[in-house]
């Protein structure tokens, strides 16, 4: 029995044990495999995330674990959900893979888990509600801020996304991509700006100009000098280089108490007569027979009168009488120009007039300022004069030249460069990176890489001295919203003549060396403020403007008002303070706030709104170009102070 029993036995299996092929109603097998349905938006294909998620499971998540789209974090399989929507990308089907905590669909989006249907559930994310920072930041809005708790799950956000109500899930079409676009554009909340604080002004060191002129005495000086800079050459005789940097010195060179005493010095007996004789010779040229007659005569005894400024006027004064005589007021050899300037009345007497026959109301020229007017209206006539139209005009092909030399430099350079480069030996490997053979050449091409970055910089800052030469006019840097002046001069004869040379021998292929040297001031004699071309000069009131924290200084301006009341001269000859006059500028015409927020208006775009209101006030694109000026002319004016700023190009392109 026990035989018979034993086949029996293992024969059979328990129907719990047998894999679930079938089942049997009423006599009839009935096949339970599941078919394979195409996937459909009605009937997606639903994802057994449980079991799926069994082949992650650990101790801590014994049924598996799924990130959740919202927090990101692990949560258990059994209290997530998964979205089952499908949509078609091209010809093939995508599932959505965000799945949904239980903890984040009750607090963020009013869901319970267990009333959403998992077999059709749409997330949030296809909803397009979704307010993970992911989803938010694709769309352009800032992450909302953790106000929730779990103690306090209500608030205007959740309460927006609990009242809102899921949408139905509609089929897919070929303007899905347009759909979601518009449904997105519709969610969209206005961008709230962020405001930042103001920045706070910089404190600037205002320091007075040693001049007592005014704005129209300083202008007509820089007019007189730029003219003669510019077409000095042109003269009949040349002006002198001595002359021409007695120019620089707007109150005088060496008259340091002459603003203490209330004299206004200029320059000097001698300079007035070069340029006088200077600007004769070229009329002469471009005058009638007689009037050319007229004026040689005159020149000759100008040469022999000596440096004697009452002499000079009588000598021009008998000249434009005798000029007016045989010509007309319309005619071209017309020579009309003003009487000088009264003497002040602190003035010093003139000098001894034993030669000159002069009346008792005669007008006695005693100081050189006095005749600014005379030279003033000299520079006229001679503007008007074939040979300075001329030059005006081949001013513009010598620019077109000299860029060319810049660009031939700048070529001759990168080639130079090309071939240190392949000197230069590769990066070493790491065990022999801390050898001191290694350091060496470390330094020796941090040398080669900075001497070729100043070459560059040589030849664009002496490109720009260059280019000052051919302006056919001065310009100021332009006026802040305040009305204050901006007064920035252009470099003197010698620095222009040496930048020349610079570009002349770094364009050629040959080793040359140059022979001119730049004028140079030390700090001492920037300090000085006597020389225009190295200071930003500022014709306004002093800004009042301190920190809140500065009452020292408030209380000091307070005691100057009345000393520094009114517009006077303000020069910043230190690079530094130019670059904080600049951000002062920049923050005080509200450019560095527009600048930060973009299209958000601030105080620069009010200021071309305010047209109607003052005319005279600067436009922003006015207030751009002053900030960039003051901002190049303290990176030219730190170049320029250098001592090796063209001997150091030499020597490495020698080498």
């Amino acid at each position: 029995m026990a035989q018979s029993s034993t086949p029996s036995t293992s024969s059979k299996r328990k129907l719990t044990d047998r894999e679930p092929s079938g089942l049997i109603f009423d006599g009839v097998v009935m096949s339970v495999k599941k078919l394979k349905l195409a996937p459909t938006l009605h009937n997606p294909p639903l994802k057994e995330k449980v079991d799926n998620a069994l082949k992650n499971a650990t101790e801590e998540f014994p049924n598996g674990y799924v990130y959740c789209h919202q927090c990101r974090k692990r949560r258990d399989a059994k209290v997530t959900i998964s979205c089952t929507a499908v949509y078609m990308v091209g010809k093939k089907e995508r599932s959505c893979k965000a799945s949904y905590c239980k903890t984040c669909l009750l607090k963020k989006y009013g869901e319970e888990i267990a009333r959403v249907s998992r077999s059709t559930y749409n997330c949030p994310k296809c909803r397009d509600v979704c307010m993970c920072h992911t989803c938010r930041k694709a769309k352009g809005l800032e992450p909302l801020r953790k106000k929730l708790s779990s103690t306090n799950p209500g608030d205007e956000t959740d309460a927006k996304s609990k009242h809102s109500e899921p949408k139905a899930f509609k089929e897919p079409a070929k303007s899905t991509s347009k759909t979601k676009e518009t449904a997105s554009a519709a969610t969209k909340a206005p961008v709230q700006p962020v405001v930042k604080p103001p920045k706070v002004l910089p404190v600037l060191n205002w320091e007075r100009v040693p001049s007592s002129l005014n704005e129209d005495e300083a202008n007509d000086r820089i007019l007189i000098r730029e003219f003669m800079f510019r077409f000095g050459d042109y003269l009949d005789p040349v002006i002198g280089k001595g002359h021409s940097e007695e120019l620089e010195f707007f109150g005088g060179r060496a008259n340091k108490q002459a603003d203490n005493s209330g004299v206004t010095v200029w320059v000097g007996e001698m300079t007035i007569k070069s340029l006088v004789v200077g600007l004769l010779g070229l009329f002469a040229a471009h005058r009638d027979a007689e009037a050319t007659k007229l004026i040689k005569n005159t020149l000759k005894e100008m040469r022999s009168a000596g440096a004697n400024l009452n002499k000079l006027w009588s000598l021009l004064s008998a000249l434009r009488d005798d000029v007016a005589k045989i010509t007309t007021s319309e005619s071209s050899s017309c020579l009309t120009f003003p009487n000088p300037s009264p003497p002040p009345p602190n003035a010093a007497p003139a000098r001894s007039l034993r030669n000159v026959k002069t009346s008792d109301d005669a007008l006695h020229v005693a100081q050189s300022s006095q005749m600014i007017p005379v030279l003033l209206a000299l520079i006229n006539l001679a503007l008007h004069t074939s040979s300075i139209r001329d030059e005006i005009d081949q001013g513009l092909k010598d620019n077109k030249d000299v860029t060319k030399d810049a660009k031939e430099a700048t070529r001759l350079e990168n080639e130079r460069w090309e071939e240190v480069k392949k000197t230069m030996e590769s990066p070493p490997d790491a065990k022999q990176k801390n050898t001191a053979k290694d350091k060496e050449r470390v330094a020796e091409n941090k040398i080669k890489r900075a001497t070729h970055k100043d070459n560059m910089t040589r030849i664009e800052n002496a490109l720009r001295i260059v280019s000052s030469s051919f302006s056919p006019r001065f310009i100021t840097l332009g006026t802040d919203l305040d009305g204050r002046v901006y007064y920035a001069l252009s470099p003197g004869v010698a620095e222009r003549e040496a930048a020349l040379e610079f570009l002349n021998v770094a364009s050629s292929s040959r080793p040359m060396k140059m022979k001119k040297k730049a004028r140079l001031l030390n700090e001492e004699e920037r300090q000085e403020m006597r020389e225009w071309s190295w200071f930003v000069a500022v014709w306004g009131e002093k800004s009042r403007e301190t920190t809140s924290g500065d009452r020292s200084k408030r209380m000091d301006l307070d005691d100057e008002d009345e000393v520094e009341s009114g517009p006077h001269w303000w020069g910043f000859w230190d690079i530094q303070e130019i670059n904080k006059l600049a951000e002062w500028v920049s923050i005080k015409s509200g450019l560095s706030d527009d600048e930060q927020a973009g299209d958000t208006p601030s105080a620069a775009s009010s200021v071309s709104s305010s047209k109607a209101t003052n005319k005279a006030e600067p436009k922003v694109e006015q207030l751009k170009r002053l900030v960039h000026g003051l901002k190049d002319y303290a990176t030219l004016l730190e170049w320029r102070v250098k001592e090796d700023k063209y001997t150091s190009f030499t020597t490495s392109k020698k080498a």
